[in-house]
């Protein structure tokens, strides 16, 4: 199949990163050592890349299936109920093999047909060698995991125990997701509850659903309709969860709507796309649906994730433009001046920086100030959710009614208080996911504000040492205040920020309501105080913060099983009260240990905690960073002026071929730039 956006995509990331590897020389050249350190953490992390894509859904979808389409070799197994007792990860390499992690912490190297004998629970023996496996890693030319892209294969959905260890460990990692559903039984309660609480909100545009076995549903129009169906479907769970959290008449819900209407949904046959490439019969891969599947799947991999990883670079690269021209400038202004009359103004100068650093101090008192009001503001919210939560609980336990004379005997009394228990727990897990959702969400729009307000307080900073330099060189500088920077807008910065920065939530109304006018795209060099801003919020992991990942659960709220006791002198009404007064005071009692233990509470403040030292790490060490490379300019204009006259002329040579070198940087990266900006458009 047609490899020509993954050659394109590799010739750009090629070019993005011999450019980087080039501003890395000018600028320690120019003894510009920070700005250096962070085009070399740039190329590092464009090199490293990694991608990962989650392959989800119940049992017997067909998620191994689909990767051995993907594959086009059977090597995932497949057919088997429950099919994967580990975690199973398709990473690429040109030797086919498989690498499996043990609980231990050791390594156990295996030929990769014999997979099966140790991620499935097929008989008693490949259980117990199942249980010893943590994670099975399987190395394999697939094209599509070329770049650093992980393919891996989750258990099904409906394995509680296994997918609350995935939801906790995996999810918050994963960069995509391809929702394997089935026509005969479309969007299932397990599928509609992960979708809704835990990826939604990170965006639609992670998501692609495919909708498997086509092949046993009739002609055309009969899958036209069970497309039509599940899309219908996803948009009724969606928009219900948006306006729980959000209300109906809520900018978020509107935009919900909006995006609703790009659902990428296919209909697709694994079984016969895997069939046809082993066999090479075209029809049958074209009837599969594998193709529409494949190009979305790779532009997804290419012309999206390119735009985001190669616009990141881009943007760097243009901030270590602004650097290095400012540098070139101020030498070479300084250059008429004598070496005394330069020191007795870098004296004035180098006391001005150390006025800013004591300004970079203050801010980080008032973001500390700051998350201290925003524990105290989220913490109080708690007071009303158990108080809800009790009451919710309790009306379950007064209206359930079930039929008094099916509880005459001890097995009927024990299966209607386990219903109950069922009920009272996916209630309790429920009401807390949206309740931490909601806090979640609401530090988000507070980081998103914070983090505007410490951007702009930064490019002051950055200004500021622009004139502290220009004025001790000599040099005209213009001032650019605070909300002078333009550019396409919020949405560009959305975009390189990443794939978890494009939900629904309320994180983008944040930035917005924050006043932010945009950053700067048109054009290979632009306001530095955007790049600085950007700079800030792209080095914090604001827009990743994970959804209701809690430390403690509250499906103990009722106990998991039910005394017989209580029971044996009982029969039809005397033991439903009894099953009622005795989840009445197990929920009593949970929720009494639930506020002294202050699980919620603690696990808002910690959270508050780390997104405030996030951000005010990212304010310091961009503000710090911005400093030595002032103090790191001075110090070279005035080992420039003690030079004597040949040396200056030399030192003026070198200026003008870092100056000319830039420039043909820029000139190379403009069709690149020009392809960023085009995908980002059509996005």
């Amino acid at each position: 199949m047609d490899n020509t956006n993954y050659t394109s995509y590799q010739g750009m990331m090629a070019k993005v990163d011999s450019a980087l590897s080039g501003m890395e020389g000018i600028a320690n050249g120019l003894g510009l050592e920070e700005t250096g350190k962070s085009l070399t953490v740039c190329r590092e992390k464009l090199e490293s890349h990694h991608f990962s894509i989650g392959i989800m859904g119940e049992f017997k979808r067909g998620k191994s299936t689909v990767i051995n389409s993907l594959l086009e070799r059977d090597i995932m197994p497949a057919d088997i109920l429950p099919c994967s007792a580990t975690m199973n990860r398709v990473t690429y390499d040109m030797q086919p093999h498989v690498e499996l992690k043990m609980m231990n912490g050791s390594t156990k190297s295996i030929d990769i047909d014999k997979l099966t004998d140790y991620v499935t629970k097929i008989n008693e023996e490949n259980e117990s060698r199942a249980a010893e496996v943590q994670e099975a890693v399987v190395y394999y030319p697939c094209r599509f995991c070329q770049n650093g892209v992980d393919i891996i294969d989750t258990p099904g959905l409906n394995d509680d125990e296994r997918m609350n260890k995935i939801c906790e460990e995996v999810i918050p990692k994963l960069d995509a997701v391809i929702m394997v559903l089935v026509h005969g039984s479309p969007f299932s309660m397990s599928e509609s509850d992960f979708v809704r609480n835990t990826l939604i909100t990170s965006g639609l545009g992670r998501l692609i659903f495919l909708v498997n076995k086509i092949d046993q549903v009739g002609d055309e129009d009969d899958i036209a309709r069970v497309i039509d169906q599940i899309k219908g479907r996803i948009r009724v769970t969606v928009l219900e969860r948006i306006a729980s959290i959000y209300g109906k008449d809520s900018q978020d819900y509107k935009e919900a709507e909006t995006k609703l209407g790009s659902i990428r949904i296919f209909p697709f046959s694994a079984r016969n796309a895997l069939k046809g490439k082993k066999s090479g019969d075209t029809e049958l891969i074209k009837s599969s649906g594998t193709e529409k599947f494949e190009a979305t799947l790779t532009k997804l991999l290419t012309e999206e994730r390119g735009a985001i990883e190669i616009g990141s670079a881009l943007n760097t690269i243009q901030r270590a433009v602004l650097d290095i021209q400012d540098t070139i400038e101020n030498r070479r202004s300084a250059m008429s001046m004598s070496a005394a009359e330069f020191e007795a103004r870098q004296v004035k100068a180098l006391e001005q920086l150390n006025q800013l650093r004591s300004q970079k101090q203050n801010e980080s008192r008032r973001l500390r100030a700051r998350s201290r009001e925003v524990q105290k503001e989220l913490t109080e919210k708690t007071t009303n959710f158990y108080s809800e939560l009790e009451e919710k609980l309790l009306s379950l336990i007064d209206g359930f009614n079930p039929n008094p004379e099916l509880l005459a005997k001890p097995e009927k009394q024990e299966a209607a208080a386990a219903s109950l228990q069922e009920t009272l727990s996916s209630t309790a897990n429920k009401s807390v996911n949206e309740f931490t959702e909601k806090i979640i969400m609401g530090l988000q729009d507070i980081i998103g504000k914070e983090a505007l307000s410490s951007a702009e307080f930064t490019s002051d900073i950055l200004q500021q040492m622009k004139l502290v330099l220009s004025t001790a060189t000599g040099t005209k500088q213009k001032f650019v205040s605070r909300g002078e920077v333009v550019g396409t807008g919020v949405e560009f910065l959305v975009t390189l920020l990443g794939p978890s920065f494009l939900g629904i939530g309320g994180f983008i109304s944040g930035y917005k309501e924050a006043g932010i006018k945009g950053a700067v795209t048109g054009g290979l060099v632009g306001s530095a105080a955007a790049f600085t801003s950007i700079a800030i919020l792209s080095s914090m992991s604001v827009v990743g913060l994970p959804l209701a990942l809690i430390g403690f659960t509250v499906a103990p709220i009722v106990g998991k099983k039910v005394a017989k006791e209580f029971f044996k002198a009982d029969i039809g009404l005397k033991a439903l009260n009894k099953i009622k007064q005795m989840s009445r005071e197990n929920v009593a009692k949970a929720l009494t240990e639930m506020k002294a233990n202050r699980d919620i509470e603690n696990w808002i403040n910690q959270l508050v905690n780390d997104k405030f030292d996030e951000l005010i790490k990212a304010v310091e060490g961009e503000c710090e960073k911005m400093l030595r490379d002032t103090e790191a300019s001075m110090t070279e204009i005035h080992k420039d002026l003690t030079r004597n006259e040949a040396s200056r002329e030399q030192v003026t040579r070198q200026l003008n071929e870092a100056e000319s070198k830039c420039a043909e940087i820029l000139e190379t990266l403009k069709p690149i730039h020009q392809k960023v900006e085009a995908a980002l458009k059509n996005d």
